[in-house]
């Protein structure tokens, strides 16, 4: 691309060119390290206004005035404003002309044709300027960064800085890391989620189990409340005949032949005592519930007891350590104290270790007292249960007394029968 600013005329270029001498030194064809576009321009040429002065007829001599003829203030001006093309422009032009086949996306560049404005000749205006010729290292140039930014265009990689890829790779590392802990902690989560589906089952089956032992234990309380309403039914039929019978006895003439009373006596004392034998049986089955459930309750209350004990000697070595670790800060804090009312400290104190320790051993009793709040806030929750167990352990006591009083005086009864 040529310079947009540069000013300049292409048909001056073009006469002092032509004017030039062969010998010149800056024609040097193109073994030069000089561009085609530069040459010419190194040494101030001949205005058109001395041309014209030579094409005029010669005066004599002796009428001949020396005269210094001032140059065109519009020349002086182009000159002032002309800079020479700099390298990479001129390459990249050559490379946009010469490979036109190769890459057809590029739009070829319009070529500048000028006019001297400041000449005054009909032939100089429509005169165009030459084609410039790029020399060989140019051409060699320019096939070599064609080749380049072909190759950058099929593999874009390549054209990845040293940089770049050092830390794409070390990205890369860090995802692979991130990879691997994620791959873990999955594996971790689907293990645990495997104990937790192995637990389930095993809950559910034992779940299953108590089922089945509850609906066994209501058949057969179903069937001793069956039998006892049976038990009831044939006594209360056998206590009507036995009364119609007396009745009858009393108030007719002809009187049917009365059993002896002790056959009376004996039938009802066996249905009495089969009736109290299955309330009996009923009575031991609630017993021996009860007492498995007390059984249940005296081995939780002993957990409790236990663990509060285990917790009350915790807490009582808690208590011992904090008190050791006041005891020290203390011990430290009158120190410090007493080194700070001394004037003169001594040389290999470090106060900023000694200011560590204390913020250390505050963090420390900060803790501790958290623990001991939430150690005692356990201990209460504990008390409170152990309360409540005692509770029921009493009421199950108690009622349990009240079903053996109930027990052995249905026993006393069918006893007197």
């Amino acid at each position: 691309m040529w310079n947009t600013s540069v000013a300049r005329t292409p048909s001056m270029r073009s006469l002092s060119a032509r004017s030039m001498p062969a010998g010149s030194p800056g024609s040097g064809g193109y073994d030069s390290d000089r561009s085609s576009d530069t040459i010419g321009n190194e040494e101030a040429q001949a205005g058109l206004w001395q041309r014209q002065g030579s094409l005029s007829p010669k005066p004599n001599s002796s009428s001949i005035q020396l005269a210094e003829i001032p140059e065109p203030r519009s020349l002086i001006v182009q000159n002032a404003q002309y800079h020479p093309q700099p390298l990479k422009q001129i390459l990249s032009e050559d490379l946009k002309q010469s490979d036109d086949a190769d890459f057809p996306k590029t739009t070829p560049t319009l070529r500048d044709y000028r006019t001297d404005a400041g000449s005054d000749s009909g032939s100089s205006e429509g005169e165009e300027e030459p084609e410039r010729i790029p020399g060989p290292l140019e051409k060699q140039l320019s096939a070599l960064m064609s080749k380049i930014i072909y190759i950058e265009q099929a593999n874009p990689t390549i054209s990845i800085a040293q940089e770049e890829y050092e830390a794409l790779q070390e990205r890369v590392k860090v995802l692979e890391a991130e990879k691997a802990a994620t791959a873990q902690r999955h594996e971790a989560i689907f293990a645990l989620r495997d104990e937790d589906v192995a637990n389930l089952r095993r809950v559910r089956i034992l779940l299953a189990a108590e089922r089945r032992e509850h609906a066994a234990f209501r058949k057969l309380r179903d069937d001793d409340l069956k039998n006892v309403i049976v038990l009831r039914g044939k006594l209360c039929d056998a206590i009507r005949k036995v009364e119609r019978l007396e009745r009858a006895g009393g108030h007719g003439q002809h009187t049917p032949p009365r059993q002896p009373k002790s056959n009376i006596s004996f039938e009802r004392r066996d249905i009495s005592d089969l009736f109290q034998a299955a309330k009996n049986a009923a009575l031991e089955q609630r017993v021996l519930e009860l007492e498995k459930a007390n059984e249940a309750l005296m081995g939780q209350l002993a957990a409790a007891t236990q663990n509060n004990a285990f917790r009350a000697t915790t807490d009582k070595a808690w208590r011992t350590a904090v008190d050791e670790v006041e005891s020290k800060l203390r011990q430290r804090e009158e120190e410090l104290a007493e080194m700070r009312r001394s004037s003169v400290a001594p040389a290999g104190m470090d106060w900023n270790r000694m200011e560590a320790l204390l913020d250390e051993h505050g963090t420390f009793r900060e803790k501790t007292a958290q623990r001991l709040q939430q150690l005692r806030s356990e201990n209460e929750a504990l008390r409170r249960e152990l309360h409540r167990k005692e509770d029921e352990n009493l009421s199950l006591e108690a009622r349990l007394k009240s079903l053996q009083r109930t027990s052995q005086a249905g026993m006393f009864l069918g006893v007197l029968k």
